[in-house]
């Protein structure tokens, strides 16, 4: 019993005499800060049915974390992709509204959460729009648009 009672307290007094009062570093580790982009397209009044955008960006400098619709979007299609692309150079995001009778947009269409991967504070992104087509039967292709960003870069030094 004596023997107990002198590990208990070697081991309470170990602990008092390290000195350390807050978690080791490696459990603050902070997270990156992130930008949350809304984007959007103006089809002139043309109502739309599908789309294909592809998100342009260097991926040392920012990856994707999030890609989902945009609250209050006209735009009834949830946004489709692949999450594997998030660490590559390129994502493709492809949408489709079977809405009737379709509105005539503008269309908010997609909010995209981005986190900081390198050094730099602001990071281009580019938003190519490669296919978009109207609703009617057959569908027919959409050539008069404008692309539509809440931001014309990522701004890390001021996130969100």
């Amino acid at each position: 019993m004596r023997l107990h009672t002198l590990f208990a307290m070697t081991l309470m007094i170990a602990g008092c005499a390290s000195g350390r009062s807050e978690p080791p570093s490696t459990l603050l580790h902070e997270s990156p800060p992130r930008v949350t982009l809304h984007v959007g397209i103006d089809t002139k009044g043309v109502p739309l049915g599908t789309y294909l955008i592809r998100i342009v960006r260097d991926p040392a400098e920012a990856r994707i974390t999030q890609i989902c619709p945009t609250p209050g979007t006209e735009f009834l299609g949830a946004p489709t992709f692949d999450p594997l692309s998030f660490p590559s150079q390129a994502t493709r995001v492809t949408g489709y509204s079977l809405r009737q009778p379709p509105p005539r947009g503008p269309y908010r269409l997609l909010t995209i959460v981005f986190e900081q991967a390198g050094v730099s504070a602001r990071s281009p992104v580019d938003f190519i729009v490669e296919r978009l087509y109207d609703t009617s039967n057959p569908p027919q292709r959409i050539t008069e648009y404008q692309v539509i960003q809440s931001r014309p870069t990522l701004d890390f030094a001021h996130p969100d």
